[in-house]
């Protein structure tokens, strides 16, 4: 299967590259650097990822038809916006990239695609809050995709808060697990580790999470 990761140098993008690569896929990860992660550089699997530059908002053909799978871990933080160009960075970078990104991979021929989305307390759902108005057009988008063909379908992971050691541009290590993991134990309906939600983007990447429906969410509880 040969897979391409958007925001596939981030920090839940780069262990999803791991457990694809690991489990013997072909991986491309695309990021506007381009660049291999410093912390991934001693890595044997990291060596067999293709490393490419390119921008969601304007996927390029030659990238995606080389592949089967579109994976889309490209998003913002949930960060408040008190201006309207605050809102409209947000409402872009969540929804307005994973739309174009998705509708141009149907275009190109690819029939599965996963997104990665997020669970929402109730008083973050709503237009009036960017974040929660991005990933509802985002996952609006893959459920058009999933509509185009009885070949095409799309999985949609909601996760909590993700936690797990994060790393610098300069590889180093910051290790937010160690204050998280016991808020995990105190609160699984809304912790989870990256390893898990990696694993779950893996598995449906690799059709192993598949349902009868074409267009399938997985809510935080299901990962």
């Amino acid at each position: 299967m040969r897979v391409v990761i958007y925001g596939g140098n981030g920090f839940v993008g780069t262990k999803v590259a791991e457990s694809l690569q690991r489990a013997d896929h072909s991986v491309s990860c695309v990021s506007r650097s381009g660049v291999m992660p410093k912390h991934l550089e001693g890595d044997l699997w990291a060596q067999n990822v293709k490393w490419l530059k390119g921008d969601a908002f304007k996927a390029e053909k030659e990238t995606l038809a080389e592949h089967d799978v579109l994976i889309s871990t490209v998003g913002a933080p949930p960060l408040p916006t008190i201006t309207k160009a605050a809102f409209e960075r947000s409402l872009h970078t969540n929804g307005v990239v994973n739309q174009a990104l998705i509708q141009r991979a149907g275009e190109i021929g690819i029939k599965r695609v996963i997104l990665l989305s997020a669970k929402l307390m109730p008083f973050m759902q709503g237009d009036w809050f960017a974040y929660a108005k991005g990933k509802a057009m985002s996952a609006a988008a893959a459920q058009s995709f999933a509509a185009l063909s009885n070949e095409h379908s799309s999985v949609v992971i909601k996760p909590g808060v993700i936690y797990g050691k994060r790393h610098t541009r300069s590889g180093r290590e910051i290790p937010l697990d160690l204050a998280m993991k016991p808020l995990a134990k105190l609160l699984p309906s809304q912790f989870v580790s990256v390893d898990q939600v990696a694993q779950c983007i893996s598995d449906a990447a690799a059709g192993l999470r598949a349902t009868q429906d074409s267009f399938t969410v997985i809510e935080h509880q299901q990962i």
